[in-house]
């Protein structure tokens, strides 16, 4: 018997979360299915069209475990290390600011309810506390959604 079923068998909250972990794998299982037949559509339509299908979800014949890494131990990880002790306190600051805006940010629905203003389940709005906190006089959207904030307040 492995650790984490005898373990589970003897503490409630471990078992509970074992259940967790099977209830997801099943889930991840289901999605995995789901977009391999999509693509598997997608690539006939675009068979049928003369076109190419290749694009988002890739579903490899091989298990894939992704695992953490020290980032001391990836190319530049201790360069980056430092430079984020180093700015510590500056960073800090600007969380707490940040913190400041909870009032704001919690107004903020999670879904869309109304087209004209910003929700959470939005993957182009993400830095409104930053914003918020510098209050600059101007910001520059470059590209897709990443704002370069001046450092003037109004």
């Amino acid at each position: 018997m492995n650790l984490l079923r005898s373990a589970a068998l003897r503490v409630p909250a471990i078992r509970r979360l074992r259940d967790a972990r099977d209830t997801l794998l099943a889930e991840r299982d289901t999605l995995l299915t789901r977009a391999a037949a999509t693509a598997q559509e997608d690539c006939e339509a675009a068979e049928a069209r003369g076109t190419s299908a290749l694009k988002g979800l890739i579903v490899t014949e091989y298990s894939y475990r992704p695992h953490r890494r020290p980032i001391e131990g990836a190319a530049g990880g201790s360069r980056l290390t430092a430079r984020l002790r180093a700015e510590k306190e500056r960073y800090a600051v600007t969380l707490r600011g940040i913190v400041r805006h909870v009032d704001s940010l919690l107004r903020i629905p999670r879904t869309q309810e109304n087209s004209a203003r910003p929700f959470w389940a939005n993957d182009w709005f993400s830095l409104y506390g930053l914003i918020a906190e510098r209050a600059p006089r101007r910001y520059i959207e470059v590209g897709s959604g990443y704002l370069l904030v001046s450092r003037d307040r109004r």
